[in-house]
């Protein structure tokens, strides 16, 4: 991985999202599927060290809710997920490599727009080299067999489809409990040439 990825950044960002989470973490290489695991209580050094560890001609994406074991291959399904620390959306960008034809935001103006909607700001902004990823870390993780977080999960897909639906753009679906999301200090290998990732 590039050195950013050593980088405070990092780091103060792992740090913000994982601290109170119980669990394994599972830092994955894309397109390679490579896992690498975190385990519980090592936090934000151990995340470093892991996206570090990774190639760097791959995506490096982390899980958002931790894991309750670390599993035998793969980065773990839905009913592998034990909490969930932070809320997500991911708005992708005109410039970046994307499997849709749908109308995108072109700048941080445009993104700005649609978070205006919402009445809270996000936590973290990550610029992905493609788009952005949004985060809004709760006061404290929610446990993923909850019914109430399936609902909340929910309500938050629903209201994010129609504030993107309001400004014209079209939204990802990441309102799924195993959802990956890029790392600050990582690289976007998607595009030529890479982009770094970062707040």
């Amino acid at each position: 991985m590039p050195e950013t990825a050593t980088t405070g950044e990092l780091e103060a960002f792992a740090d913000l999202v994982w601290q109170a989470c119980d669990g394994w973490l599972v830092v994955t290489e894309l397109p390679s599927r490579r896992s690498h695991w975190v385990p519980p209580g090592e936090g934000a050094p151990a995340i470093v060290a892991a996206v570090n560890a990774c190639a760097p001609d791959q995506n490096v994406y982390i899980g958002v809710a931790s894991r309750r074991h670390r599993t035998g291959s793969g980065r773990g399904k839905a009913g592998d997920c034990a909490e969930l620390p932070a809320l997500v959306v991911d708005v992708d960008r005109a410039d970046g490599v994307h499997a849709t034809e749908l109308a995108l935001p072109s700048t941080r103006a445009d993104l700005d727009d649609l978070v205006a909607r919402f009445p809270l700001a996000p936590t973290a902004v990550i610029d992905t080299g493609g788009g952005w990823h949004l985060w809004w870390v709760l006061d404290e993780p929610v446990a993923t067999d909850d019914p109430a977080t399936g609902e909340l999960l929910e309500r938050w897909g629903a209201t994010w489809l129609r504030l993107g639906a309001e400004t014209g753009w079209h939204l990802d679906n990441v309102w799924d409990v195993a959802r990956i999301m890029r790392l600050p200090g990582t690289l976007n290998v998607k595009c030529d040439p890479p982009r770094p990732v970062h707040l």
